[in-house]
């Protein structure tokens, strides 16, 4: 039996973060919240595109790296 993706937290989705699947559920999840802070900082010469990928960059590693017993 499978469980849904959507079904799924945010944390037990990151001890998963390294199938793509995956990791794309959690950017659906925080596009609209990075959008907003790209909106935000984007008039500071910096693209748009940059700080949004910078921003998914850094989902991911915040991702790969965590670690269930350190929260």
């Amino acid at each position: 039996m499978t469980i849904s993706l959507a079904l799924m937290s945010d944390e037990e989705l990151s001890l998963l973060a390294g199938e793509s699947e995956v990791f794309s559920e959690l950017e659906s999840r925080y596009l609209t919240f990075i959008g907003s802070l790209v909106r935000k900082f984007s008039s500071y010469d910096v693209e748009a595109e940059d700080l949004t990928q910078a921003a998914l960059i850094g989902l991911y590693d915040a991702c790969r790296n965590y670690k269930k017993e350190k929260g």
